[in-house]
């Protein structure tokens, strides 16, 4: 008897997964390596779903838009000129954690803008000083 819910219980799962594995709510072709990699071996697998899930990389200037109290997380390469773009209707700030890195000041609502270049590769904590809650990170490559 308990042969027969164990052999229940793994065809239950088996089928769980196979179905999982072939429905998708992403509709990206960065989805379609890391499909393409379940019949490879499990570390290829694996390296093919990160590199699927990866951020893209940006390079020279990149537009970081500021909407709904939300700040970017882009990933840019060293050099790149990231232009902060508020839309919102209130007044907002881009700033370094460390407040030496960068500082937009008050970067005004609807369409005011501030440049900031990337310099050496890491990350960079930010936030908006106006309002507090509103955080993003910088990956420079």
């Amino acid at each position: 008897m308990y042969r027969i819910r164990w052999a229940a219980a793994a065809t239950l799962l088996v089928a769980t997964l196979i179905v999982a594995g072939c429905s998708s709510d992403e509709a990206t072709p960065e989805a379609t390596p890391a499909k393409a990699a379940t019949t490879a071996s499990a570390g290829t697998a694996a390296a093919a779903t990160a590199a699927a899930k990866a951020p893209a990389v940006a390079e020279g200037n990149v537009r970081a838009v500021i909407n709904d109290f939300t700040l970017p997380s882009p990933t840019v390469k060293v050099g790149s000129v990231i232009e902060f773009v508020n839309q919102d209707t209130t007044s907002h700030t881009a700033t370094s954690v460390d407040k030496t890195t960068f500082d937009s000041k008050t970067i005004d609502g609807r369409g005011g803008t501030f440049k900031f270049t990337t310099t050496k590769a890491g990350t960079i904590a930010y936030a908006c000083m106006i309002h507090p809650t509103m955080t993003g990170t910088i990956t420079v490559q």
